[in-house]
């Protein structure tokens, strides 16, 4: 196996990259009980606290660059445009150190979070819920209103709501294209967010997109998406 210090910097910024990148598909619809949780984010904490040292000597090894070889540049001087790499470095290597805070926060804040065992010594599990699939149509209005039925002053006002809320969840179990609930349920809960004021903005729609969606599609989606949950005036 080659050792790191052998590699060029590029193959060991590659290395960091197919990582992460790994660690995204690893994750993804995965359960990540709290002791990982806290153990993955003091390694991402530790990786972005190395980001901005990383940066700065990336900017002082061009700056070499330009005294040691002869550097060119298309149509302008290669010394202004390292100058300006240097400056977006550093921008990027404050919004590291921001990152490494905020994340060093959360790690504080699930410190305590555990698993109770079960009576074999593994994970409790939580009691089985019941599906958005599994609700009669009168339940399923009954749990609409309990959410969301005071946002509006009449029922002809809150039955209207109701069928476009349907509407769009038909119209989300098309564009996945399967049946499974946990897409209704991330609906749900961005819708949630949203109307409750706990989401920052609608370009939280960006959390929801469909993987295989690209190019025109998923901007019709996200633009249908974003309509849908923007804070009522």
């Amino acid at each position: 196996m080659t050792d790191s210090a052998e590699r060029a910097p590029r193959e060991l910024i590659e290395i960091a990259y197919e990582a992460v990148r790994s660690f995204n598909h690893r994750t993804f619809n995965a359960d990540i009980i709290p002791p990982e949780a806290y153990s993955i984010l003091g390694e991402a904490r530790a990786l972005t606290g190395c980001m901005p040292q990383a940066l700065s000597q990336l900017t002082a090894g061009l700056q070499r660059a330009l005294r040691t070889y002869d550097v060119y540049d298309h149509n302008r001087d290669p010394v202004a445009s390292v100058a300006m790499a240097a400056a977006e470095l550093a921008a990027a290597g404050a919004l590291f150190q921001q990152a490494y805070a905020h994340l060093d926060a959360a790690q504080t804040a699930i410190n305590y979070q555990g698993v109770n065992d079960d009576d074999t010594g593994g994970l409790r599990r939580r009691p089985q819920l019941r599906q958005v699939a599994d609700l009669s149509a009168a339940e399923h209005w009954q749990a609409w209103l309990e959410r969301y039925g005071d946002d509006y002053a009449t029922d002809e006002e809150r039955r209207a709501a109701y069928r476009d809320f349907h509407a769009n969840l038909a119209e989300m179990r098309a564009v996945f294209s399967q049946s499974d609930d946990m897409h209704v349920a991330g609906y749900l809960e961005a819708h949630e967010r949203v109307s409750s004021g706990d989401a920052d903005s609608p370009d939280e729609a960006e959390l929801w997109v469909p993987a295989n969606l690209s190019g025109p599609a998923r901007a019709d989606w996200l633009e249908g998406f974003r309509s849908h949950f923007e804070p009522r005036p």
